[in-house]
């Protein structure tokens, strides 16, 4: 019984919409129509990406390194390997605030013999037709408040203790948002692959930017990876820098002996030449072993640096990544098919609703 009923229902419900489905028909065409609006106004978007590989493992290449290293006669021993940052901490470094900073001050060449910085050609970029409706529209309030807040903390003093500490501007923030939603890295665990991805309102552009974030990317990897190494080279060159004047004073000072005092024939001289040949031995001792850690510390340099195998270079795109447009007007119809639905089921009883409330 209770199935009879629910059958009568829908067949009431289907024949409730037939009835009404000029409506519906009219309700579809409304939203028809917008989806076909805002497709239309809706900015082209194109993508560029490049496929990468990170290759941190240094065994085999420390092996044959410090083969080398052996036959002129220098032990490398067992040195530190430094620090590795996983690929996981990718999309961390391009989100952080000084690498934001970096790639917005990018040189982008945007037309034959004009180049300008990422930054200013994100500043000058007219905005769409869909987006300034919305701005001023929707958004008005939001607007409003933005104007009103900036001026107020224009008039807000800083503190004097506070050069030390990131202050991030309106704009940039601003900016940082955009990077956000321009700027895409995945990573893939299983084989370690990377891609980063970049979108943007023109496609040549979207292309140096992936080119060019790859390549802050791939710089800001080495940097950390061969921090520790790159500070004991330079500590070891100075050191050897330093013995090397002071070798080369001590062989000054004992050529000059020499020259004076051609005939020994005092046993003071000979004590004295004895304890300068003695110093210029330790001396150069300590410098021929220095020699060898600043080598050794420059081979220890190229054995951390990572290297990346591009699998695909970035390409400037020639079909846009959005809008859909076909997928968005067909969307809107769908949208609207099931607002015009709604409205013939339920416009009735909520005016039935209303007659009882007021009655």
């Amino acid at each position: 019984m209770t199935e009879t009923r629910d059958e009568i229902d829908l067949v009431g419900l289907i024949k409730k919409v037939w009835l009404k489905r000029l409506l519906v028909v009219k309700v579809c065409s409304l939203f028809f129509a917008l989806g076909v609006i805002i497709s239309l106004l809706s900015p082209e978007v194109f993508r560029s990406n490049t496929v990468f590989v990170p290759q941190t493992d240094n065994e085999s290449m420390a092996g044959g390194v410090s083969g080398l290293a052996s036959l002129a006669g220098i032990s490398l021993g067992s040195q530190a390997n430094g620090s590795e940052i996983p690929p996981t901490l990718y999309p961390l470094i391009v989100k952080s605030v000084p690498f934001k900073r970096q790639v917005l001050g990018l040189k982008l060449q945007t037309s034959p013999g004009i180049e300008v910085t990422l930054k200013e050609f994100m500043l000058n970029e007219p905005e769409n037709t869909l987006s300034l409706i919305k701005k001023y529209t929707i958004g008005l309030p939001k607007v409003i408040l933005g104007s009103l807040k900036s001026n107020d903390e224009g008039e807000v003093s800083r503190p004097h203790d506070s050069t030390s500490l990131v202050s991030i501007s309106e704009d940039e923030r601003s900016l940082f948002i955009a990077l956000d939603s321009y700027i895409d890295i995945n990573i893939n665990q299983a084989d370690g692959v990377v891609d980063l991805s970049v979108t943007f309102s023109d496609p040549y552009v979207a292309a140096q930017i992936t080119r060019e974030t790859l390549r802050l990317l791939q710089n800001r990897i080495i940097d950390f990876k061969i921090k520790s190494a790159s500070e004991k080279l330079a500590f070891t060159e100075r050191q050897f820098e330093a013995k090397k004047v002071e070798l080369e004073a001590i062989q000054d000072e004992l050529a000059d002996f020499r020259d004076k005092n051609q005939k020994l024939t005092s046993n003071s001289m000979k004590t004295q030449l004895d304890r300068i040949n003695s110093i210029y031995s330790v001396t150069n001792t300590v410098y021929q072993e220095l020699a060898i850690q600043v080598e050794r510390a420059r081979i220890q340099v190229n054995e951390d640096t990572p290297f990346f195998t591009i699998i695909e270079p970035a390409s400037i795109p020639r079909m846009r990544f959005k809008p859909k447009r076909a997928t968005l007007v067909i969307i809107w119809t769908i949208l609207g098919g099931i607002v015009g639905i709604l409205t013939v089921l339920f416009t009735e009883p909520l005016r039935k609703v209303k007659r009882d409330i007021l009655a």
